[in-house]
């Protein structure tokens, strides 16, 4: 469709199946078709089952390969300069630095150091950045995260068992996934709020509670997305010891809905 400047590959998950494949080798062959002619590619993340295929095309294709952990990490944003985007945001931070710096290579760009950081400075507003680990209220602590896969999934809620909370999670999800692998990733016991998505594929709330229920999750079906965050913010909020917080993902739509309902960050 585009003739690309450069083209970048993140990691490879097992999603959309139903159209790229059942094996991860199978869906990065898929996501491959972005690797063209003489154009150079960045792969994020290099994973046993898939950068020999990454390399093998690219080379095939003439085009230059690059992976982002073979950049060098004095060339990242220093500590504290950039937002807590979650547990897959350092991974995503040096595949961007990394195409940044194929880009420059190629005399695409001109690379200021100064500049660059005043906008890793800024980073949050310049790219809108938000749905990834985002703080929707403290009071009680309330998070969303769009991860929607078990690749995704399976790092954010380690993250949630880590911090120790008593977890009331809003749980929506589109009718695509395979629960089989999701579910059985989130925690036995947290309360659940299941809600459809305002979207055609949205699972319905009874199925996704009547499939929950199945891998030993228990809650309630709401009849939205709203309904469903006012009361996980009214469980957590009367949660003993001051230690409940809500937790809203499952799907990008589904997060969708409740940032909506926010106050969220002018753009410009």
């Amino acid at each position: 469709v585009v003739d690309p400047t450069l083209g970048v590959i993140t990691n490879i998950g097992r999603d959309h199946v139903q159209f790229l494949g059942e094996t991860l080798p199978e869906i990065a062959y898929e996501k491959a078709g972005i690797i063209k002619a003489g154009r150079p590619v960045v792969v994020g993340e290099r994973q046993e089952l898939t950068w020999p295929l990454f390399y093998a095309l690219a080379r095939e294709r003439g085009a230059p390969l690059s992976f982002a952990d073979e950049l060098p990490d004095d060339q990242l944003p220093p500590p504290g300069l950039l937002p807590d985007g979650g547990p897959h945001f350092a991974k995503n931070v040096r595949t961007a630095r990394a195409a940044v710096e194929r880009l420059a290579a190629d005399g695409q760009l001109a690379l200021d150091a100064d500049k660059l950081t005043a906008a890793w400075a800024d980073f949050a507003r310049l790219t809108y950045f938000i749905g990834r680990w985002t703080t929707l209220g403290r009071a009680p602590l309330a998070i969303a995260d769009s991860a929607h896969n078990a690749a995704g999934l399976g790092p954010v809620l380690q993250r949630l068992s880590d911090m120790n909370r008593s977890w009331h999670i809003v749980l929506g999800v589109v009718n695509d996934k395979d629960l089989g692998a999701a579910l059985p990733l989130f925690p036995a016991e947290a309360t659940y709020y299941f809600a459809r998505a305002d979207i055609p594929r949205g699972l319905p709330a009874g199925e996704l509670a009547a499939a929950a229920a199945n891998h030993g999750l228990r809650g309630g079906a709401y009849p939205s997305v709203a309904a469903a965050y006012a009361a996980a913010r009214a469980g957590a909020a009367a949660a003993p010891g001051g230690r409940g917080a809500v937790f809203v993902g499952g799907s990008i739509f589904t997060v969708a809905e409740v940032l909506e309902g926010g106050d969220l960050p002018p753009v410009t």
